[in-house]
């Protein structure tokens, strides 16, 4: 995911990671344009598609169009998906995604795209590999978004950021941003955040 936001941030103004948008998140939005992107991974994909088209529908309602890249071992069922494999490197699976986006959208091709189409290498490496090596890797046993998937809900994509909870494990004593639903911001450990019962805000005005 890191590697694609990377590189379309690099091609596209306004490219955001991790946006919440009327309760739907998305892993990268083009905002000027109204362009969600999702990187579905396996597992986490597995048997969810139900809830992938409801996502999109509800996004569509808002005018914006979702594009997939999805792990090949995941069904591909709509032609704005693109299939890419954990064995390979993800350059041309994202420049095939690139290409459907400009079909849909003409007006964001230009020289640098059309140089990016035809190339042999990642053009953004420098904010990749700084963005990388800030990543802790927890099994997924340990992980906080993996086992407490509704916890990380709260997670603060942009004050956390590039951190994301499924990189996090659940036991760790160091702060992160959390914010409730209801907007309450607070500073907490996922180990706290875990014996806690929800926002402690919310609870106290309960």
């Amino acid at each position: 995911e890191v590697r694609v936001f990377s590189e379309l941030k690099y091609l596209f103004e306004n490219v955001q990671w991790r946006q919440k948008i009327s309760g739907q998140e998305v892993d990268i939005f083009i905002s000027d344009f109204l362009i969600a992107i999702e990187v579905d991974g396996f597992p986490w994909h597995k048997d969810k598609m139900i809830q992938e088209k409801e996502k999109e529908q509800e996004l569509q309602k808002k005018g914006i169009i979702l594009f997939r890249l999805r792990d090949s071992r995941l069904e591909i069922y709509d032609k704005r998906q693109i299939a890419y494999s954990n064995n390979d490197s993800l350059l041309e699976p994202i420049k095939n995604l690139i290409k459907i986006i400009i079909n849909d959208f003409p007006s964001l091709k230009n020289k640098n795209i059309e140089k990016y189409l035809i190339s042999n290498k990642f053009v953004n490496e420098d904010f990749y590999f700084k963005n990388v090596a800030l990543f802790p890797n927890p099994n997924e046993e340990s992980s906080l978004g993996i086992q407490f998937p509704k916890i990380s809900f709260d997670w603060d994509y942009i004050k956390n950021f590039p951190i994301k909870p499924e990189q996090i494990s659940y036991g760790s004593n160091k702060l992160y941003h959390w914010t409730c639903s209801k907007g309450h911001y607070f500073h907490e450990s996922p180990k706290a955040r875990i014996r806690s019962n929800g926002c402690k805000i919310c609870n106290k005005d309960e």
